[in-house]
């Protein structure tokens, strides 16, 4: 993985536990033919080292503290491995420029994932994502903030064909919705209104 510079703003993956920053499920995303940056696949992945210090900053915290300006505080709770990718001045140097513009976010979705919790959210203007994983104890193992670009005009446009729900029993929608951070599909016109779905068994998704 290259060292994040300042010129990739926060664009910035990093992969534990089972865990893709904007592709978990990554072994969907091959299956569903996805062919953007963000459809890369978690092989042979390494475990987290876990950050031992105290952590302050909870998992809905991230976006208000990043706003606040306390990327320090947000940066001592990433994961060992994470540190090795990028180094603190180089975040607090990024951070601003990649939330430029941005006055608030709004939740978009909570997914967890074998012990991993991943969060995303979108800015007031719905043009910026922000994407925070953590593990089970708090650390953070992977961030990104993503420019989005919504398709208003095909967004509103719904089919007039009722479709039978073809499945039975609980099914998890592990990719779905009308933007990029909750659906990666979305940046793709010809697959945009895609779902991904899979089934839980107890803890675990199969």
């Amino acid at each position: 993985m290259k060292k994040a510079t300042r010129k990739n703003r926060i664009e910035i993956f990093h992969y534990g536990k089972m865990v893709l920053v904007a592709s978990a499920f990554a072994a969907f995303i091959t299956a569903c033919g996805g062919g953007g940056g963000n459809s890369e696949v978690a092989k042979d992945i390494p475990n987290e080292t876990t950050n031992t210090k105290d952590h302050t900053v909870k998992p809905e915290e991230v976006p208000e503290k990043l706003l606040e300006g306390k990327y320090a505080e947000v940066y001592d709770q990433f994961s060992n491995e994470f540190k090795q990718q990028l180094s603190e001045a180089d975040f607090v140097k990024m951070a601003p420029d990649s939330l430029k513009g941005v006055d608030s976010f709004k939740q978009a979705s909570v997914m967890k994932l074998n012990g991993s919790e991943q969060r995303s959210w979108i800015s007031d203007s719905g043009k910026i994502g922000l994407i925070t994983v953590f593990d089970e104890k708090g650390t953070i193992l992977g961030l990104q903030a993503k420019k989005l670009s919504p398709s208003p005009e095909t967004d509103n446009r719904l089919t007039k064909i009722k479709y039978d729900w073809p499945l039975k029993g609980e099914w998890f929608v592990t990719w779905g919705g009308t933007n990029a951070l909750v659906n990666y599909h979305y940046e793709y016109e010809s697959q945009r209104y895609a779902y991904d779905l899979i089934q839980k068994k107890r803890w675990l998704f199969l």
